[in-house]
């Protein structure tokens, strides 16, 4: 937790491998252990998964496609063995009454917020990580969606799951919900516990102490904002002293040891190209089927062109040997002119579509490849193969 631009994502980052440490103009002092070992985040990357802000999906697939194609390519299982992993994904993540629903987006009318991010995340639990990292997931849901987002999260953590969100003014039901809370501020940690310690520990370094019946995690935000940086200072002090206490404690043997988490290092498959090609072609075809008013107004729009475009050089047509019309240059412009625009109206159509379908489907595409699940390869030319019948009926329209 902490005010915007405190450095959230950043760290949650690194710690997942997404981001370089000292990439893009970024230098970053420490080490990542994992099991007790220092390791590089890239090496247990496999291992993580992780759920941006955006919910990235196709608007035109429903909640168990989504997970069913995920799981068919990063899963080596039978579709007998998918369905069954799928059919508990939904129940665990209460998406059944949904599950034949699409997704929708702006235009369209789909799911509510909370499944679109539990089908986010359930995207990602498919491989059953270790670890699951989580960029704001509450973020644009109402109080009853964020609510039952976090208690799945909740169980996640619960059956063995270490899970790290970054969270914007969670209500008093979701912070209650915390195991450990990590204050941090201007990039540096001011606290770092379990959730229960924070007041106290608010109190005895800053003599802050939260209302009665106010929540803790609005107040510790609000404080962070708002206190003169020599009490803030005296905070982030107080826990670095704290670290280094905790560390002699360590070294001698007194006091309580930290909580080792026992990551599996999976093995990532990835499926082959003739898979991937196959999941990808299917799923735009659907998107096809199922959402036509673009083509429609493609269709349209290549139409109207082509009727204006007859009216405009109806009957100028005029027979003449090449010599006729290479002393009569006036009267062959007309006739450029027609053969121009013709090969404009062929850009109009397939440009409909990049304009309303690719901003949404960039998202989509990020996502999927850097999770591992295709290469670009397959999904440029799937798209193509989907592209190509509806290019050439669209000549036979002009024609």
């Amino acid at each position: 937790m902490g005010p915007s631009g405190s450095g959230k994502t950043t760290l949650m980052n690194i710690l997942s491998g997404r981001q370089n440490p000292s990439g893009g103009g970024l230098k970053v002092d420490g080490t990542v252990t994992l099991d007790g070992r220092i390791t590089a985040p890239s090496k247990f990357r496999d291992s993580v998964a992780y759920v941006m802000q955006e919910d990235a999906l196709v608007s035109t697939s429903t909640p168990r496609e989504v997970l069913e194609f995920a799981a068919t390519l990063k899963l080596d299982k039978s579709r007998h063995e998918v369905k069954t992993i799928v059919n508990d994904m939904l129940e665990y993540l209460r998406l059944s009454t949904c599950q034949n629903t699409m997704v929708g987006n702006q235009l369209t009318r789909g799911i509510s917020g909370g499944e679109r991010k539990r089908t986010s995340i359930g995207m990602e639990l498919i491989t059953q990580p270790s670890m699951l990292f989580l960029d704001e997931p509450l973020t644009g849901l109402d109080s009853y969606a964020a609510v039952t987002t976090s208690r799945v999260l909740k169980g996640l953590a619960e059956h063995g799951v270490t899970v790290l969100m970054t969270v914007h003014q969670p209500s008093s039901e979701v912070f209650e919900l915390f195991d450990r809370v990590m204050l941090i501020n201007e990039g540096e940690i001011v606290y770092h516990g379990p959730r229960t310690s924070l007041e106290d520990y608010f109190v005895s370094h800053a003599d802050l102490r939260c209302p009665p019946h106010y929540n803790l995690g609005d107040f510790a935000l609000y404080k962070l904002q708002t206190q003169p940086p020599e009490v803030i200072s005296r905070l982030v002090d107080a826990y670095k002293a704290g670290m280094v206490d905790a560390d002699a404690k360590c070294v001698t043997g007194d006091g309580m040891k930290n909580g080792v988490v026992k990551a599996t290092m999976n093995t990532p498959y990835r499926a082959g190209l003739h898979k991937q090609f196959h999941m990808l072609a299917a799923r735009e075809f659907r998107a096809v089927v199922r959402d036509p008013d673009v083509f429609i107004v493609r269709y349209i729009v290549v139409m109207c062109t082509n009727l204006l475009s007859a009216s405009i050089f109806h009957d100028s047509g005029r027979p003449g040997s090449e010599l006729f019309w290479l002393t009569n240059m006036r009267l062959f412009q007309p006739y450029f002119s027609a053969v121009v625009i013709m090969c404009l109206t062929q850009l109009f159509g397939p440009a409909q579509t990049a304009i309303i379908r690719y901003p949404e489907q960039r998202m989509v595409f990020l996502r999927e490849y850097t999770s591992g699940m295709y290469s670009a390869i397959p999904y440029v030319i799937s798209k193509s193969m989907i592209e190509l019948p509806l290019a050439l009926f669209e000549c036979f329209l002009q024609i």
